[in-house]
C-alpha cells in the first residue's frame, strides 16, 4: 500500500500541513474525505501568503492530481479523485474569484469538474461533471456534494463578470438551479441566497426562458418571515438589477420599501452586489 507522500511527491513537500503524509493510504471514501479536510485546510492556511506563491502553492496540488489520473487507475478510484479535487478545488476558486484575479479563477472552476482539462491549452475539448460522480463511494460523493453550491456561486458570478462560460452554465443552469433551492430548503441559507441572486443575475443578464418565474418566487421569498433581513436584502437586490422589468412592483417604490423595512440592516461590503 503506497503512503500519501508517494502519491503527492509536490504536494506533500510543502508545509506547515494537516496531513500525515507518511501514512500508508488506501482510496476509501473514509479515506479521501479525511485527505480532501486536511488538503483543503492547508490551502485555506497557505491562503495567507503572498497571491503568487499561493497561486504556485495551489499548483502544486494540480500536477499531483493530473499525475494520478494520468497513472493506471481503476474505475472507482478514478471517481474517488474526482470527489477529492472538486472539494479541494473550492478553495483556489473562491480565493481567485473573491480577490478579482478571474483567470485562474476560471482555469481551477474548470479543472475541478473535468478529468481532461489542461489550463494550459487556449481550447479543451473535453468532458465536464458535477457531483454526485459516477462510480464513487457514495459517502464521498455526499462529501464533495456539500460544496456543489459553492461552486454554483463562484462559476455563476464568473459566467458574469469574465466570460468564457457560456454553453457551461448554460446547459447545467436547472440542475445548478434545482440543488441551489434543495440546498437552501435543507437550511444552507448563506451560500444558498448567494446563489441565487447570482443565479438570476445571470438569468437577467443572459434573458433565460426560467427568469420570470425565478422573479416571481424571489418576490414570494421575500415575504417569509424565516428569512433574515441580509437574506431579504440580497434577493431584494436582484429586483433592483436587470430583472426589474419582471417585478410586480415600480422600481423606485420597491427600493423605497427596503430601505424604510430594512435600513438598520444594510451593509455595502458585499462582494458579489
Amino acid at each position: 500500500m503506497p503512503k500519501l507522500c508517494d502519491l503527492f511527491p509536490a504536494t506533500s513537500r510543502c508545509r506547515p500541513t494537516q496531513v500525515k503524509w507518511l501514512e500508508e493510504f488506501s482510496w476509501a471514501g473514509s479515506q479521501t474525505i479525511s485527505l480532501a479536510k486536511a488538503m483543503m485546510a492547508d490551502l485555506h492556511h497557505a491562503s495567507r501568503l503572498p497571491t503568487q506563491d499561493f497561486s504556485n502553492r495551489c499548483r502544486l496540488f494540480r500536477d499531483d492530481i493530473s499525475g494520478l489520473m494520468a497513472s493506471s487507475l481503476d474505475d472507482s478510484t478514478r471517481a474517488l479523485i474526482d470527489t477529492l479535487k472538486f472539494t479541494v478545488g473550492q478553495v483556489p476558486i473562491s480565493y481567485f474569484t473573491s480577490t478579482g484575479h478571474f483567470p485562474e479563477a476560471y482555469d481551477w472552476t474548470l479543472w475541478s469538474i473535468s478529468r481532461d482539462h489542461d489550463p494550459n491549452k487556449i481550447v479543451n475539448q473535453v468532458v465536464y461533471h458535477l457531483p454526485p460522480f459516477t462510480g464513487a463511494d457514495p459517502s464521498a460523493n455526499d462529501f464533495s456534494e456539500l460544496f456543489l453550491v459553492d461552486w454554483i456561486l463562484y462559476a455563476y458570478y464568473l459566467a458574469i463578470r469574465f466570460g468564457g462560460l457560456d454553453e457551461l452554465t448554460r446547459d447545467r443552469f436547472d440542475y445548478c438551479y434545482g440543488k441551489t433551492l434543495e440546498a437552501i430548503i435543507k437550511g444552507d441559507r448563506d451560500v444558498g441566497i448567494e446563489a441565487i441572486a447570482i443565479l438570476a443575475n445571470w438569468a437577467a443578464h443572459t434573458k433565460h426562458e426560467l427568469l420570470p418565474s425565478i422573479v416571481e418566487a424571489i418576490e414570494s421569498w421575500l415575504n417569509h418571515s424565516e428569512l433574515s433581513a441580509q437574506h431579504k436584502i440580497r434577493l431584494g437586490t436582484v429586483l433592483l438589477g436587470e430583472a426589474s422589468h419582471l417585478c410586480k412592483h415600480n422600481p423606485t417604490t420597491f427600493a423605497r420599501q427596503m430601505l424604510h423595512d430594512h435600513s438598520a440592516q444594510f451593509q455595502t461590503q458585499d462582494r458579489f452586489l
